[in-house]
């Protein structure tokens, strides 16, 4: 006989094979085949035929047999990794039988923690919404990319099928996969502010370190500074700020200019270094009025100290002196008469000054020695005092001329002045003075004389001047006199029109010009 190449099936949903569908099963010597895609729960009319090089045979007579009723999908295999980036991952996992009714979408379940504490969801539309039970387990996958992960973190993952008939439930969770890491996101330059003419602080913002503004993968902070503005030479400094956005600087020489960068370290790297803060000077004091500390007050300071012997007779009081000096000239004293103290709280000081101090104890027979003076104790630097009200210096129809005094600044200079006029005493509806062309030139306006332009001639305005330094705003200074405009001449007016002519007249109108 000739050898039988092949072998076709057809197949109906009825006895008489109307409408029947015929595929090719197999060939060769082969004689197992599969149909897929056929409808749940219906009575399947089946046939067979060989064909050899002499044509196709007579079609079997007709078996009939039951498809299944569809149901939920089988549960997911755990998904494995395809591919990592710095912001997702790529998975994959096996299709699942879909049970006689065709797959709606599979659901992705992810969090950064083996509990699945948090998770999060997400819904992916299936590749093969059709899956036999003779197909599962084969070759055939599912991809998908979960995006917006932090970098550098771990996850696991679940996986749930859904149908017409319902979800599978979530199969297994995965083994962890972790995205790939990156240096941390170059950071804003630092800000610097003094506490102090000795103290100064450097502060800066965590930076979006591709984990969110909360910059989860940061573990430390780099700081180093520079004398000239091109940075050609750089020193890093100690940390000493650990995790915190802060550093507190002490030792930095006085009368040098000082720029500041920093950057962040994960454990994938160091970020790029930030542009250099602002220049700031550092005012020069002389090292004998370098303090070893600072108060976290500006006018006050917090002294303690350990009870002497009292040689048998009760200590009754102690007497303290301050000076901002070493020698204690010029010294103030005051008197503590309760010997079971032994604290105290220097109020009415001057802010941003180092102050000196010793201390003796007293009982009914007499005062001791005085004790060694402390180290320097610096108050903390503050902003301007307010400055006392402009004055007018002189007036002409369309401007004003004032000027003022410099406020006490103690020792951070003022950078510039801000000014503001109403045309109301009580300064309501005021509004800002510019004090030059440019926001960066207000910004270094420091004169304490300014002419006020385009005002209305013969008006009355009232003027209040504040302060800023690195500290900040000092308060805007009492309400000034009342200033006035000189009167001027009408405006001109517009040119006029000719309404009638006749032969030795004519007529004309105008607009009245504005009268100031």
């Amino acid at each position: 006989a000739d050898q039988v190449r092949e072998y076709y099936l057809r197949y109906a949903l009825s006895a008489e094979m109307e409408n029947a569908r015929q595929v090719k099963i197999a060939s060769g010597g082969f004689m197992t085949g599969t149909v897929t895609e056929l409808p749940p729960s219906s009575r399947v009319y089946v046939q067979v035929a060989a064909l050899n090089q002499w044509g196709l045979s007579a079609w079997s007579d007709v078996v009939a047999f039951d498809t299944l009723k569809p149901s939920v999908p089988g549960k997911p295999l755990p998904p494995s990794l395809v591919e990592a980036t710095t912001l997702g991952v790529k998975l994959q996992w096996p299709v699942v039988p879909s049970n006689g009714s065709n797959l709606i979408q599979y659901v992705v379940k992810y969090a950064n923690n083996a509990t699945m504490a948090g998770a999060q969801l997400l819904k992916v539309a299936p590749q093969f919404p059709f899956v036999p039970q003779e197909v599962f387990g084969q070759k055939l996958l599912e991809v998908c990319f979960i995006a917006g992960l932090r970098s550098g973190e771990k996850y696991w993952f679940q996986v749930s099928a859904h149908n017409a008939q319902g979800e599978s439930g979530f199969g297994q969770i995965s083994e962890p996969m972790q995205t790939k890491g990156e240096r941390p996101a170059k950071m804003a330059k630092p800000t610097v502010t003094p506490q102090n003419s000795f103290c100064l602080y450097v502060d800066w913002i965590v930076p979006a370190d591709h984990g969110g503004m909360e910059g989860g993968l940061i573990k430390s902070y780099r700081l180093r500074y520079s004398c000239d503005r091109d940075l050609t030479k750089c020193v890093e400094m100690k940390n000493t700020w650990g995790l915190a956005t802060r550093a507190t600087l002490r030792d930095l020489e006085g009368g040098r200019t000082y720029y500041f960068q920093v950057a962040a370290v994960s454990d994938f790297g160091v970020g790029d270094w930030s542009d250099p803060s602002d220049g700031f000077p550092m005012p020069q004091v002389p090292p004998i009025m370098r303090p070893t500390s600072s108060s976290t007050e500006t006018t006050s300071i917090v002294l303690n100290w350990e009870p002497p012997c009292d040689r048998g007779a009760s200590v009754q009081g102690y007497k303290i002196m301050y000076a901002q000096n070493r020698h204690f000239s010029e010294a103030n004293q005051m008197v503590i008469n309760n010997g079971e103290s032994m604290a105290l709280k220097v109020d009415n000081l001057e802010p941003n000054t180092t102050y000196f101090f010793r201390h003796c104890a007293f009982n009914q027979v007499g005062c001791s020695a005085w004790s060694a003076p402390s180290e320097g104790i610096a108050t903390r630097a503050c902003p301007p005092a307010a400055p006392e009200p402009p004055q007018l210096d002189s007036s002409r129809p369309f401007d004003i001329n004032i000027r003022w005094q410099e406020p006490e600044f103690y020792r951070i200079p003022v950078v510039y002045y801000l000014i503001r006029m109403a045309t109301f005493e009580d300064m309501r509806d005021c509004r800002s003075v510019p004090t030059a062309p440019t926001v960066q030139q207000q910004h270094e306006f420091r004169k304490t004389r300014l002419k006020v332009k385009g005002l209305r001639p013969n008006s009355t305005y009232w003027f209040q001047v504040c302060a800023v330094n690195q500290i900040g705003h000092s308060d805007w200074s009492t309400v000034s006199h009342a200033m006035r405009t000189m009167p001027a001449p009408p405006a001109i007016g517009e040119a006029p029109i000719v309404t009638d002519t006749e032969s030795f007249t004519m007529s004309l109108k105008w607009r009245a010009p504005g009268d100031f």
